[in-house]
This record gives C-alpha cells, sequence and structure tokens, in this order.
C-alpha cells in the first residue's frame, strides 16, 4: 500500500491525462475521471474516407510552440506530423461546396457583437440556443454548430452557455478571412 495520499484528476482530455500521467510516475494512487464516453477532451480522430481526420487536435501548433506538449510527447516517444495549411474552410450542404467566406459576406453584424453575444448567453440554456439566436441563416446555423462540434468536441447542444466568447472567436477568424479574400480580390478572379 503506498503512503501517498490517492488523488481524484477530473477530466481526461490532455491536460488531465498529463496530470494522471504525471502523479502516477510519482507513485501516487491516482483515479481518472471522465464525463464523456471517451478520453481526449478536445482531441478526437475519426475515420474520413480513406484515412484519419483530427478533430480539434490538429490545430496544435497554432498559438505558440507547445515547448511542455512537446516535451510530453518526446519522452513517450511520439512523432508530430506537421503540415503547412491554408485555411479555406468549406461548407458542405447537400453536395454543393461553399467557402464560408461566401456564407458570411451577407451577414448582417450586430453592433458590439460581443456584447450581443454575452446577452443572448444570458438568456439560453446552451450554446445551441445562442447560435440559433445569432445566425437564424440555416447554412451560417449549421456552419457555426460545426466549427463549435469540431472545436470543443462536443455538440453546442451539450455546450454550456459561456462558450459564446469561443464562439465569438472563431466567428473573428473567419470575418478576418472575409476581409483577407475581399482584399485580394478573390470574387471577381472566381468568376473568371
Amino acid at each position: 500500500m503506498s503512503s501517498y495520499p490517492r488523488i481524484a484528476v477530473i477530466g481526461a482530455g490532455l491536460a488531465g491525462l498529463t496530470a494522471a500521467y504525471r502523479l502516477q510516475k510519482h507513485g501516487y494512487d491516482v483515479q481518472l475521471y471522465e464525463a464523456r464516453q471517451r478520453p481526449g477532451g478536445r482531441v478526437l480522430t475519426t475515420y474520413e474516407g480513406e484515412g484519419y481526420e483530427e478533430l480539434g487536435g490538429k490545430n496544435f501548433n497554432n498559438a505558440g510552440a507547445p515547448v511542455c506538449s512537446l516535451r510530453l510527447m518526446h519522452e513517450l516517444r511520439l512523432e508530430a506530423q506537421t503540415a503547412d495549411l491554408n485555411f479555406n474552410a468549406l461548407y458542405v450542404n447537400k453536395n454543393q461546396l461553399t467557402p464560408a467566406f461566401a456564407l458570411l459576406k451577407n451577414f448582417q453584424e450586430p453592433a458590439d457583437f460581443l456584447g450581443h453575444l454575452e446577452a443572448i448567453a444570458q438568456q439560453g440554456k446552451n450554446l445551441q440556443e445562442v447560435i440559433d439566436a445569432v445566425f437564424p441563416n440555416p447554412d451560417l446555423n449549421q456552419f457555426f454548430a460545426s466549427v463549435m462540434r469540431s472545436y470543443e468536441g462536443s455538440d453546442p447542444c451539450s455546450l454550456e452557455v459561456s462558450c459564446y466568447d469561443t464562439l465569438h472567436m472563431l466567428y473573428s477568424l473567419f470575418k478576418a478571412r472575409v476581409t483577407q479574400f475581399a482584399a485580394k480580390g478573390w470574387e471577381s478572379k472566381r468568376k473568371t
């Protein structure tokens, strides 16, 4: 019997799994608890077509060098697969591909959009209700529900309304892409 206390780690995402791993390496008796039916948190691998696709976890390096994570990967003898990708989100509906920026082109953004999201979130029960109120256009609604599902690893109906700030951050990324495409004259080139 260990002289160390038993420790409970809540959540089997990358942080929880790493904490449990490190504690166990130091001799602690660790119990790991997860609400979902699977470990991994935002990291979710699916089989699509002829290969595997990462939902969420593939954006590992986009916020700066993940020094601690890379050290852990080295310790576990894991290799990172890297690729430079152009960010060009596409929305698929009834076998028709539409660039995300085209969906946003006609969206009328409310003044103080973040404040608007916050006010809606205060009235909602889950993030899907916020998405429904902000994006009544069915394609735009489905697009942002899919974006949030991919980013958070859960259906927006099961996500807390407090995720509205993540929705705002992702919306802002797509909006910046719309501005970038407009500045490059993408639409006029596409017509030729």
